[in-house]
């Protein structure tokens, strides 16, 4: 935006940005199609430029009826998912569009073969379609096109390890905070160590995926974000 010379920019995120203090990143007042958890390491600097309308409405007949009452065109027709103005699936698109070799083998923990597959992408971790039975998907390693399976007690944790961590408010330590590990999922409660860059859980938690976003909340608002590492 800066470089573009630009003094705000809108997104039809929805989701909000509050406005005093550090522009916190806030939840929708559309809960079910919140989206704060995708924006959630955005800077400062990059929050108070940003603009979010679609979060200040409670659901998407408000909007339409706000652009109805103002005379603005709009579609009702459709709704855009998945890859946005991408047509297909991902994997469509990076078939398509890269040389990418997305087969990869399959191993158990004991670092056995099992089998292998043409399509690592549509694996993730906790997944038991596609999986030789009694073993769920563990960890999947893009890099090595390896992904390893192991039985269900193997799949749950009550601390994780974040990277690239970033905190907006003073976290305290000794409270309960509520995070999200994925976005259509549910908030689970944890206590924050930032000083180890540590979630600890109140439950032990399944398939804690390595490389995911995890999203601090504290109330509506966005307290901080990291990669789930370890």
């Amino acid at each position: 935006m800066i470089k573009l010379n630009c003094e705000r920019m809108a997104s039809g995120h929805y989701a909000r940005v509050s406005s005093q203090g550090e522009r916190l990143l806030m939840k929708s007042k559309n809960t079910k199609r919140d989206q704060s958890f995708y924006l959630s390491s955005l800077t400062y600097k990059e929050r108070e430029r940003l603009l979010l309308p679609l979060g200040d409405f409670a659901d998407k007949a408000e909007i339409f009826e706000y652009c109805k009452q103002r005379g603005y065109e709009y579609d009702m027709s459709s709704e855009s998912r998945g890859i946005c103005f991408v047509n297909g699936t991902y994997y469509d698109y990076i078939a398509k569009n890269t040389n990418t070799d997305l087969s990869a083998d399959i191993y158990n923990l004991a670092g056995e073969y099992l089998c292998s597959t043409d399509n690592y992408t549509s694996y993730t971790v906790g997944q038991r379609k596609n999986i030789p039975k009694p073993y769920a998907v563990h960890s999947i390693d893009a890099e090595r096109r390896k992904i390893i399976v192991a039985l269900e007690e193997n799949l749950y944790s009550r601390e994780i390890k974040l990277r690239n961590a970033s905190y907006y408010v003073p976290i305290d330590s000794d409270k309960v905070y509520a995070v999200k590990m994925f976005n259509w999922g549910y908030f689970l409660k944890a206590k924050v160590e930032p000083a180890n860059s540590k979630l600890v859980f109140n439950d032990i938690v399944r398939a804690a995926a390595v490389g995911q976003q995890a999203v601090i909340y504290d109330g509506d608002y966005v307290v901080g974000c990291g990669i789930i590492d370890k």
